[in-house]
């Protein structure tokens, strides 16, 4: 695991199935954890999936937020935790131009969203507040073409 500051830098393989709770779980309680035997205890596996669950809500960047990361946490269990990963506050970086223009100059762009899901080798975005979403400048646009 990487840091950079207040960021967590997740740089292992994702799988076909795209990045799943479990796989985050497992990732962060290894990292965290100076456990070294496997299986971990479930004393510590507890522990530490408390302290990335309430990291992960501390940094949503609204009451929606909170409120969408929570009710992801509440039904987890429901499903054994083999839901894709929610992660909140996520920074993509991708190419602005296709490979064929590439030469020797290429530019990254990096965008930040309120939360991101990788399913089978995609993104999806998940977008909850902000006017932004729903104004044109200071005035609501509901319905407007």
């Amino acid at each position: 695991m990487e840091r950079g500051g207040d960021h967590l830098l997740f740089k292992e393989k994702i799988g076909e199935n795209g990045l799943m709770c479990r796989d985050l779980q497992e990732w962060w309680v290894t990292t965290q954890s100076a456990y070294t035997q496997r299986p971990i205890p479930d004393e510590i596996w507890r522990k530490q999936w408390e302290a990335l669950k309430e990291r992960l809500i501390s940094s949503v960047g609204s009451n929606c937020e909170k409120i969408l990361m929570e009710t992801y946490f509440s039904v987890l269990h429901d499903y054994n935790y083999e839901l894709p990963a929610l992660i909140p506050q996520a920074y993509y970086q991708w190419l602005t131009t296709s490979l064929k223009e590439l030469n020797s100059e290429y530019s990254l762009v990096a965008q930040k969203m309120d939360f991101l899901i990788i399913i089978k080798n995609r993104l999806v975005n998940i977008e909850v507040d902000g006017p932004h979403h729903y104004a044109d400048g200071d005035y609501y646009t509901h319905g407007k073409d």
